[in-house]
C-alpha cells in the first residue's frame, strides 16, 4: 500500500511530512523524558547537599562549644582549635546554604538560625575572655547562667526542624523520580514504535527514490540532448555572425575610407546611405547576440565611476543629426543636484538609453524627444541615490493592448498601421533584461495620439568618491603616424579584409605584411622582424588560436603582441580571447578602434626636440609669482623628478607647469612645458632627461631682475663711455 501511495506526488509529500513529524516527535519525547529525569536527579542531589550542609553546620557548633568548654575547664589553648575553625567556617556555610535554597521560607529559617548562632558565638567569646582575665570561677558563673545552653538548644531544635522538613521533601522527590523513570520506560517503548513506523516509511520512500533516480537519468539524457542542441544553436549563431560580420567589416571599413575621398555631395549621400544601412544591419546582429547572452546568463556587468551627464551628452551627440534630419527637437534635461560620480555600468547604461532614445526618434515624426534625468532628494542616505531616466516623445503613442506585450522580443510598439517605421522589436526586450539585471525597473505610460514616456529607475545607486573617467569622443580619422614606425603582420583569409587594412595604413610610415592563414604567418615571422600581429581566428589550414600556440613556443616570440581580430560571437568567447591574446578587436573594425588598440603596444613617435632658447633673466614683473613657484619646485620636486625619470610623473609635472605658464602668460615656460610633455608622451627618455636638466636655467630666465641688479649687469656688460680702444701691438 505504501508503494502505491509513494507514486502520487501529493501522497509522497504527505508521507515525507509524516515520517519527518514522527522522527521529530520521537526526538522530542526522548529529550523531554531525559530532561525530566535529569531535573529530578538534580533536585534530589541538591536536597541531599542541603541536608548535609545543615548537619555539618550543627556539627561545627557542637565542636565549637566542646572546644570552648574544654578551655574553660583546663585553660589549655589547644582546646580552642575546634572553636576557631568553627568561627572561621560558619559564615561561608550560611552563604552556601543560601545558594542551595533561596526560597523565602528557607531564607527566613536561615536568618533565624544565623542570629542564634551569632548570639551563641558572642556568649562563648565572652566566656573565653573572662576565663583569660579573671580565671575559672568567673567563667564558670557565666556558664552557669545557662544563656549559652539555651542558644545551643535552640540551634539544635531549629536545625532538626529544617532537616525533618528536607527529609519530607526528599521522600516526595523520590516518589516523583520513580514515576519519571517509569514514564521514561514507556516513552522509550513509544519512541521505538514511532521509529519503526518511520523506518517503514523510509523504505517506501527509498523504493520510490530508486524509481525517481531512473527517471532522473532519463531526464539527464534528455537534458544532455537539449544542451547539445543548444550548443549547436550557439555554434550556428556564431557562424552566422561571423559570416555576416566579415562582409560588414569590408562594407563599413571601405565606406569609412571612401567618405574621406568623395568629392561631390551626391557621392557623399551615397556613402552615408551605405554606412547607415550597414550600421542598421550591425545593430540588428548585436541585438540578437545580446539577447542570446542575456538568456544564457553570460552578459557581464562592471560598476565603475560614471558621470551620468557625460552619458546623456553622448546620447545627445549620437542622435542630434538624426533628429535634425526628421525635424524633431531633441532635448536633454539633467537634475541639478545629481552627483558627479555614480557607481554604475556606463556601457550598459548607454546601451539602454540608446535603445530608448533611438526607438522614440524612430516613431516620432513631429514635436520632440526629451531625455530627462531625475534624482529625488537623498535624505539621510547621502551615499546612495535613486536614479530615474525618462524618455518622452510626441509620437503616435501605444495602445493599452500593445503595452502589455511591449517588452517581449519581436514585439513592435507602434500605434497604428500608418506608421512606416519598422524594426525587429528586440530593443525594448533587451532594455528590460538589462535594467532588471542591473536591479532596476522599467515601465511605460502612453496615450494613443499623445506620445509615450518610458521610465527607467535604479534604486540605491552608490555615490562614488572617485572621479569618473571622461568619455572620449571617437576620433574620426586618427593619424597612424603619431605612433612609432612599425612592421605589422595582417593575417586574414578574406581578401577584402586584407585590402581594408592596407587602405587604413595607406600613406602612413608603417610597413604592412600580409598572410592568408596561420601557417603562412608563422613562416613570415621566421624571416621578418615584426612589431605586432593582427590575427584573424577562423582560417583554413591553421586557425588563429593554433598559430598563437605555436608562436608562443618559439624563442624570442613569447612577448610579441598578437591582437585577435574576429567576427565570431560565441557566448563567453570575449573573456577567453582577451585572456589568450595580447589584444582583441571585434569586426567590423573602425580606424579609431584600430588606432586605440595599436597605441596600447606601439609607442608614440619620438618628437623632434628643439633646443630651448633659454636666455638671461627676465625683466617682466608679471612673472614674479610664477618664478617663486618654480624656484620652490627646483628645491623640492625637481631633484627627485630628475633622478627618478618616471614618465607619468614627468607628464604630470609638465601639465602643471603649462597651466601656471598660461595663467602668467609666460611663453618660455609654456614652450618648455609643451616640449617636456611631448617627450614624455613619446617615451623619448634621452630628450626628456636633457630637458629636465635645463629646468634650473628656465627658472633663472623667468625670474625678474631687480632694477639695481639690472643696471649693474648692464654696466658690467658694456665698456665705459670714455674708454679708448687698446693700442695695437
Amino acid at each position: 500500500m505504501l508503494s502505491l501511495l509513494t507514486r502520487s506526488p501529493r501522497a509522497k509529500t504527505l508521507l515525507v511530512a509524516v515520517a519527518g513529524m514522527m522522527s521529530l516527535a520521537s526526538i522530542a519525547l526522548s529529550w523531554a523524558t531525559w530532561k525530566k529525569v535529569e531535573n529530578g536527579v538534580n533536585v534530589r542531589r541538591q536536597g541531599q547537599d542541603l541536608r548535609a550542609e545543615w548537619v555539618g553546620l550543627l556539627k561545627l557548633m557542637i565542636d565549637a562549644e566542646t572546644g570552648q568548654r574544654g578551655y574553660v575547664i583546663t585553660g589549655r589553648e589547644s582546646f580552642l582549635e575546634p572553636f576557631e575553625q568553627a568561627r572561621a567556617s560558619v559564615t561561608s556555610a550560611f552563604v552556601l546554604l543560601g545558594q542551595l535554597d533561596s526560597t523565602p521560607e528557607a531564607k527566613r529559617e536561615r536568618e533565624e538560625i544565623e542570629a542564634t548562632v551569632r548570639s551563641k558565638f558572642e556568649e562563648m567569646q565572652e566566656t573565653l575572655t573572662v576565663r583569660r582575665r579573671e580565671g575559672f570561677e568567673s567563667a564558670a558563673r557565666i556558664v552557669a547562667d545557662e544563656r549559652g545552653k539555651k542558644d545551643m538548644d535552640l540551634i539544635r531544635d531549629r536545625v532538626a526542624a529544617v532537616v525533618a522538613r528536607l527529609d519530607q521533601v526528599r521522600g516526595a522527590e523520590r516518589r516523583a523520580l520513580d514515576l519519571d523513570i517509569t514514564g521514561g520506560a514507556w516513552t522509550s517503548i513509544g519512541t521505538g514504535l514511532i521509529s519503526l513506523l518511520a523506518g517503514l516509511v523510509a523504505v517506501a520512500l527509498l523504493t520510490e527514490s530508486a524509481r525517481a533516480a531512473r527517471s532522473a537519468q532519463r531526464l539527464a539524457e534528455e537534458k544532455a540532448a537539449a544542451e547539445a542542441a543548444d550548443r549547436e544553436k550557439s555554434a550556428f549563431l556564431a557562424t552566422m555572425s561571423h559570416e555576416i560580420r566579415t562582409p560588414m567589416n569590408a562594407i563599413l571599413g571601405f565606406s569609412e575610407i571612401l567618405a574621406s575621398e568623395v568629392k561631390t555631395e551626391r557621392e557623399r549621400r551615397y556613402v552615408e546611405s551605405i554606412v547607415t544601412g550597414g550600421r542598421a544591419l550591425l545593430q540588428l546582429i548585436n541585438d540578437i547576440l545580446d539577447l542570446s547572452k542575456i538568456e544564457a546568463g553570460m552578459l557581464e556587468f562592471t560598476r565603475e565611476p560614471t558621470d551620468v551627464r557625460e552619458v546623456t551628452q553622448f546620447i545627445e551627440r549620437l542622435f542630434t543629426q538624426q533628429a535634425q534630419a526628421k525635424g524633431v527637437e531633441l532635448r536633454v534635461e539633467v537634475a541639478p543636484g545629481l552627483p558627479t560620480s555614480l557607481l554604475i555600468d556606463a556601457k550598459r547604461l548607454r546601451q539602454i538609453l540608446t535603445n530608448l532614445v533611438g526607438n522614440a526618434l524612430k516613431f516620432t515624426s513631429t514635436g520632440h524627444v526629451l531625455l530627462r534625468v531625475i534624482s529625488p532628494p537623498r535624505g539621510s542616505m547621502a551615499s546612495r541615490v535613486t536614479l530615474v531616466f525618462e524618455v518622452e516623445d510626441t509620437g503616435p503613442g501605444i495602445s493599452p493592448e500593445t503595452q502589455a506585450t511591449l517588452f517581449r522580443p519581436f514585439v513592435q510598439g507602434q500605434a497604428g498601421a500608418e506608421s512606416t517605421e519598422r524594426g525587429t522589436g528586440l530593443g525594448l526586450a533587451i532594455v528590460k533584461r538589462l535594467v532588471e539585471l542591473m536591479h532596476g525597473t522599467v515601465g511605460v505610460k502612453s496615450d494613443v495620439g499623445r506620445g509615450s514616456i518610458f521610465r527607467v529607475e535604479f534604486p540605491e545607486v552608490e555615490v562614488s568618491a572617485r572621479l569618473p573617467q571622461a568619455m572620449v569622443e571617437t576620433e574620426a580619422a586618427p593619424d597612424f603616424n603619431v605612433l612609432r614606425a612599425a612592421t605589422i603582420l595582417v593575417v586574414d583569409d578574406n581578401l577584402a579584409n586584407r585590402e581594408l587594412m592596407s587602405g587604413f595604413f595607406e600613406g602612413s610610415h608603417h610597413r604592412l605584411l600580409l598572410a592568408t592563414q596561420g601557417k603562412e604567418a608563422l613562416e613570415i615571422l621566421q624571416r621578418e622582424k615584426t612589431d605586432l600581429v593582427l590575427m584573424d581566428l577562423r582560417m583554413p589550414v591553421m586557425d588563429g588560436r593554433s598559430a598563437l600556440r605555436v608562436l608562443r613556443q618559439q624563442p624570442g616570440k613569447e612577448l610579441l603582441p598578437v591582437v585577435a581580430v574576429t567576427a565570431s560571437s560565441m557566448t563567453g568567447e570575449d573573456a577567453e580571447l582577451r585572456a589568450m591574446f595580447s589584444g582583441y578587436l571585434r569586426k567590423p573594425v573602425t580606424r579609431a578602434e584600430l588606432f586605440r588598440e595599436l597605441a596600447s603596444f606601439i609607442p608614440r613617435a619620438t618628437p623632434k626636440t628643439t633646443a630651448l632658447a633659454l636666455s638671461s633673466a627676465s625683466d617682466d614683473p608679471r612673472w614674479a609669482p610664477l618664478a617663486a613657484t618654480l624656484a620652490g619646485w627646483e628645491r623640492e620636486r625637481w631633484p627627485a623628478l630628475r633622478d627618478g625619470m618616471r614618465v607619468n610623473e614627468v607628464r604630470e609635472f609638465a601639465g602643471e607647469l603649462e597651466r601656471l605658464a598660461t595663467e602668467a602668460d609666460c611663453e618660455p615656460a609654456r614652450a618648455y612645458a609643451a616640449q617636456l610633455a611631448s617627450e614624455a608622451d613619446g617615451f623619448a627618455v634621452d630628450a626628456m632627461e636633457k630637458s629636465l636638466g635645463e629646468f634650473p636655467a628656465l627658472v633663472r630666465q623667468v625670474t625678474p631682475v631687480a632694477p639695481d641688479s639690472a643696471a649693474a649687469e648692464a654696466s658690467a656688460a658694456s665698456p665705459p663711455a670714455d674708454s679708448s680702444p687698446p693700442a695695437s701691438a
